[in-house]
């Protein structure tokens, strides 16, 4: 796949074929800022009879449809039989993406399921001694400085699990 470059006057991104994956890249046209690339996303797969989950980081991509502002990307995971669809797009100098639950296919349901997809895993790391900050959504917010910290992942919810909704107030 050639890759795919689009925006507007002030951001451009640029998707790229990885191996078997995509990656993106965003360059800010006004102070010509590089961020990228990172993996544009990681499907993380529930498989029912083993009970175990797989982060797979490759994916086919099965589908690319150009929009005026960006792009409309279907990929998935041929040996989970699942795919997912994701809407890139550039909105007045921002960077939208819009995953739909309607775009989760999941040919197989009983066997496996999408658990998580997680978009742009990386773009955000901060590394230490590069004098940055990381702001947390804990309570109204708590400002992180990494230096000094080992080098974590790490992945929550922010608002909370309730597995039986209907107890929720």
């Amino acid at each position: 796949m050639d890759p795919i470059t689009f925006g507007d006057s002030r951001l451009r991104v640029t998707l790229s074929q990885t191996d078997k994956a995509l990656a993106l890249q965003l360059e800010d046209r006004v102070n010509g800022k590089l961020w990228g690339p990172v993996p544009l996303m990681t499907i993380e797969v529930h498989d029912k009879a083993l009970r175990t989950e797989d982060l797979c980081t490759k994916y086919q991509v099965h589908r690319t449809e150009p929009l005026p502002d960006g792009v409309h990307i279907v990929a998935g995971v041929a040996q989970y039989q699942v795919l997912v669809g994701l809407w890139i797009r550039v909105i007045d100098g921002e960077l939208s993406l819009m995953f739909s639950p309607a775009e989760v296919y999941e040919r197989t349901p009983a066997m496996y399921r999408v658990f998580a997809v997680d978009l742009l895993p990386g773009m955000m790391r901060a590394s230490a001694g590069n004098g940055g900050k990381i702001l947390l959504p804990i309570n109204t917010g708590v400002i992180v400085d990494p230096a000094n910290k080992p080098e974590r992942r790490d992945a929550f919810l922010i608002y909370g699990e309730q597995e039986r909704w209907e107890l929720v107030p």
